[in-house]
């Protein structure tokens, strides 16, 4: 495990007792926060509503995508999915293992190469591992590899323009850069580590995913900005 596999180290150290039990976060619109290592290995009568509809529109063989410490997959598992859990975190990979993930793999999105099937997951804003809105072309190219004919991707996603002060007349959606695109900056113990990340709004994702020829079904809204959705190809 690399020294700047952090999230890693905090699943591992939460996993055998050890450690802060928190990671610290911030993005350019959001100072630093505690973010809860409990967070990722919470039951599945402790998920939010937004989640546990997600696992019930799941179908046939699941990819999770950002799978953390197995928390959905192992959920999936237990009703009976053939489950394959992803992680770039070699640690949270381990721990997946240890708690009974049955195929759990450290690959990036971008190097995952499997084929055949019916859902691709991706929840805790999972969309933003596309980095900004140009990158979703990258990340739906591969969601077509990755799915069979027919198959769906249920994600998340959330519109953080709640958290800014807009130029009174303006529409936020036509300002540069786009607010939507974030530098998402972890921290724990004395080592960070950052990464872009997408919170993309309801009316930009569907105009996005429109020109790369998918289909957007938004199946259900938290009230908090945060969204849950269905793509499928064209």
């Amino acid at each position: 495990m690399s020294e700047e596999d952090l999230f890693g180290r905090a699943m591992l150290d939460y996993h055998t007792g050890l450690g802060l039990q928190k990671l610290r976060v911030r993005t350019q619109a959001v100072d630093w926060e505690d973010l809860p290592v409990s967070h990722f290995f919470r039951r599945a009568d402790e998920f939010p509503e937004m989640e546990s509809i997600a696992l019930e529109y799941c179908k046939g063989k699941v990819l999770d995508m950002g799978a953390g410490a197995g928390a959905h997959a192992l959920e999936l598992q237990a009703k009976g999915h053939s489950v394959v859990a992803i992680d770039s975190s070699e640690g949270a990979v381990r721990v997946m293992k240890a708690r009974g993930v049955k195929d759990a793999r450290a690959d990036r999105w971008e190097d995952f190469t499997e084929s055949g099937f019916q859902t691709i997951l991706l929840l805790m804003n999972g969309i933003g591992l596309a980095g900004t809105l140009e990158g979703l072309k990258d990340f739906t190219d591969q969601w077509e590899r990755w799915l069979e004919p027919g198959g769906q991707v249920i994600f998340e996603s959330t519109d953080i323009a709640y958290i800014y002060d807009f130029p009174a007349g303006s529409n936020p959606l036509e300002l540069e850069p786009y607010y939507g695109e974030q530098t998402y900056v972890m921290r724990y113990g004395s080592t960070e580590v950052s990464f872009p990340w997408l919170f993309a709004d309801e009316q930009s994702l569907l105009s996005k995913l429109s020109d790369l020829g998918w289909k957007m079904e938004v199946l259900h809204k938290d009230g908090f900005g945060s969204f849950l959705v269905r793509a499928q190809k064209a």
